[in-house]
């Protein structure tokens, strides 16, 4: 039976993290796409044009598609949808299928902003306030597909990870 658990939330709240650590543990982990897609496309602002956002989509819907038995997913496809909405950009039906046609677990971890934490980089080019408007799409997307938000502690990554393996 293959299982599928999301592992999401705004920029910079610990969410590779915690895959990392889920990784050392031996799950089966699927890493954050869009780092290597916004240095490949050399992306220097916070607004992403659609190509950006449905080339994220795509490499999603392979992680997806490549999951054998449980693996844990540093964001997903829904994602996505959750950043073009708050861009005021056109869903395509077809995406909007695409969802409903490939669910994940109902159960979906949100790591929620973490003012103590966050940080930009060179692909995390949103500032805090974009953040938190970031993580509202995502609460907002994932609620309106009907996925149960379980709300990660803000705590050292041992025991975030000890929380999210003690409620599947």
């Amino acid at each position: 039976m293959i299982q599928r658990f999301i592992i999401t939330g705004g920029p910079s709240t610990g969410k590779s993290s915690i895959i990392e650590y889920l990784q050392k543990l031996g799950h089966l982990c699927f890493q954050e796409v869009s780092r290597e897609i916004i240095q490949k496309q050399n992306i220097l602002t916070s607004a992403k044009n659609f190509d950006f956002e449905y080339t994220v989509f795509k490499e999603r819907k392979k992680q997806y598609l490549a999951a054998k038995k449980l693996h844990f997913y540093d964001r997903s496809m829904i994602d996505g949808l959750a950043y073009m909405k708050l861009q005021k950009k056109p869903i395509p039906q077809q995406i909007l299928t695409e969802l409903r046609a490939h669910p994940y677990e109902s159960k979906v971890f949100i790591a929620p902003i973490w003012k103590d934490i966050y940080h930009k980089d060179s692909e995390r080019l949103e500032n805090f306030e974009e953040a938190i408007a970031i993580e509202k799409s995502l609460r907002e997307t994932y609620q309106s597909f009907n996925y149960e938000l379980v709300e990660i502690p803000l705590t050292i990554i041992k025991e975030r990870v000890n929380f999210i393996l003690s409620q599947i």
